[in-house]
């Protein structure tokens, strides 16, 4: 007889709000300290830590960007993709609050990006202007 294969949704998890260890959504008590389970508390912290896992995926595609275009796409890299993305991931995840070390460090990332994109836009466009109305250094 031949195996067949069969898609089972992945098992949700969330950390026990006693002890912080990860346990299953489906659990009743926590393993770890047997304290009784909330079953709409617990997938809605699930709900959190799936979003908490999707922001940070999605500031390390931010971050990782600039290595995926060549010599001269650096600057499209930098003026358009970058600060496209991290104002998304703003939007989406900004209003998160959080004390995941990993969502914090993911924060402080795209903030970053969006910054220096800002300062890099500044300085395009003092440039253009310069070039435009014939501005000199001296």
């Amino acid at each position: 007889m031949a195996n067949r294969l069969s898609i089972t949704p992945a098992e949700r998890v969330f950390q026990c709000p006693n002890c912080k260890e990860t346990i299953s959504t489906s659990a009743q008590q926590c393993r770890f300290c047997y304290i009784q389970i909330d079953r709409r508390l617990a997938e809605a912290a699930a709900d959190l830590m799936d979003e908490l896992n999707q922001a940070c995926s999605e500031a390390a595609d931010v971050s990782s960007m600039l290595s995926d275009f060549g010599v001269y796409g650096w600057l499209v890299a930098i003026v358009i993709s970058r600060p496209t993305k991290g104002i998304r991931w703003l939007v989406r995840f900004g209003a998160i609050r959080s004390e995941d070390p990993g969502f914090v460090d993911a924060r402080r990332h795209v903030l970053h990006v969006v910054w220096v994109s800002a300062i890099v836009y500044v300085l395009l466009i003092l440039f253009v202007l310069a070039s435009v109305l014939g501005w000199s250094g001296s």
